[in-house]
């Protein structure tokens, strides 16, 4: 019985580390893991020589049918911090895609950032001319309408864009 107990404990402590090894290796790479998902039909790489302090990720995605540039950004918003996904085409030279990754802003207002309403007004934007918040209406193509009370939050979203968008420019030169 004594021998059984020793034997337990001894997998247990053994099965706890593996999954505390695990659980590190999963964090340290999820934001990898979230391009992959979103593009799984194209081939990945890291680009660590374009990633600057607020762009900590920066991947080349390649295809057949072209590529694309993802760059994961932290800005503060209302509250600090909102991650973002940004992909531009690098054909087109246009902003394909943002997604909200993580927001800690107001349940109210702030979370709206992450509808899809205000992220597809990104969508199809130059990367020609920087990008503007605006609280009314668009008049311009490079204006975004900020959500309705989260002016703060949509700006950030709007700033954390045009941090990627400036940082493509700079690859691509």
């Amino acid at each position: 019985m004594g021998v059984d107990k020793i034997k337990k404990k001894y997998w247990m402590k053994a099965l706890l580390l593996i999954l505390v090894i695990a659980a590190i290796i999963l964090i340290y790479d999820h934001k990898k893991l979230i391009v992959k998902t979103a593009y799984s039909d194209y081939f990945t790489y890291r680009t660590m020589k374009a990633e600057t302090l607020n762009i900590d990720r920066v991947y080349r995605l390649t295809n057949d049918k072209g590529s694309k540039i993802a760059q994961m950004v932290s800005v503060d918003g209302y509250k600090p911090v909102i991650e973002l996904l940004v992909i531009i085409d690098v054909e087109e030279n246009i902003v394909e895609k943002v997604q909200i990754i993580a927001q800690h802003e107001s349940h109210d207002y702030g979370a709206a950032i992450t509808e899809d309403w205000f992220l597809d007004r990104f969508s199809e934007k130059s990367v020609r001319v920087p990008l503007k918040t605006v609280k009314m209406r668009q008049e311009n193509s490079n204006e975004i309408v900020a959500v309705t009370g989260a002016t703060i939050s949509s700006a950030a979203v709007v700033h954390g864009v045009n941090l990627c968008i400036d940082n493509y420019i700079s690859m691509v030169k």
